[in-house]
C-alpha cells in the first residue's frame, strides 16, 4: 500500500535542515543512497568544518547529489526558496543549548524555530510530507554528575 504523502527521488529534491549536524548528515547521506536530489540547509555554507563532510558523499559515487543552502532558525521566510519545488522536508535542525541557554530558552526557541520552518513548507506549495526529528541533545543541559531528569525538567 502506497500513501499518497510518500514521496520518491522522482517526485523531486528534498530538503534536509539541520544538515550539518550528526543527525542531520546521516539522514543527507541515507537520502543520497536512495537517489534523492537533497538540499543541505546550514548556517554558514563557507565554513568547511560544517560543510566538507556533506560535500565528500557528492564524490562517494551515490545515486543522489547533495547541494548547499544557507538558512536560519532565527529569521522568518529564511527557508521559502530551500522549500520550494522540494517533495519533502526532513527538519533534524533545532538550538540544543551548547551555548549554555537555559531549558526554558531552549524550549521556547524550538516552538519559533519550528513555526518558522513549517510557515516556509506551508509557502512552499510543493512539501507533500514533512518529518520532524530530534536527538537527546536537544533536552540535555549540562547537571552536576548524579542529577535526575524528573517531569519538571
Amino acid at each position: 500500500m502506497t500513501s499518497k504523502f510518500a514521496v520518491s527521488p522522482a517526485d523531486g529534491p528534498i530538503a534536509v535542515t539541520g544538515a550539518s549536524g550528526y543527525i542531520g548528515s546521516r539522514i543527507v547521506q541515507d537520502c543520497m543512497n536512495q537517489g534523492y536530489e537533497v538540499r543541505a540547509c546550514v548556517r554558514d555554507k563557507n565554513n568547511p568544518a560544517k560543510v566538507d563532510h556533506l560535500l565528500q558523499f557528492n564524490r562517494e559515487g551515490m545515486r543522489g547529489s547533495v547541494s548547499l543552502y544557507e538558512a536560519d532558525l532565527f529569521k522568518p521566510g529564511s527557508y521559502d526558496d530551500v522549500f520550494k519545488g522540494c517533495a519533502a522536508v526532513i527538519h533534524a535542525g533545532a538550538t540544543v543549548g551548547y551555548n549554555m541557554e537555559t531549558p526554558q530558552e531552549v524550549y521556547d526557541g524550538c516552538f519559533v524555530e519550528n513555526a518558522h520552518v513549517i510557515e516556509s513548507v506551508k509557502r512552499s506549495g510543493s512539501v507533500k510530507r514533512f518529518v520532524f526529528t530530534s536527538s537527546f541533545a536537544a533536552v540535555w543541559h549540562p547537571r552536576p554528575e548524579g542529577y535526575v531528569y524528573t517531569e519538571k525538567d
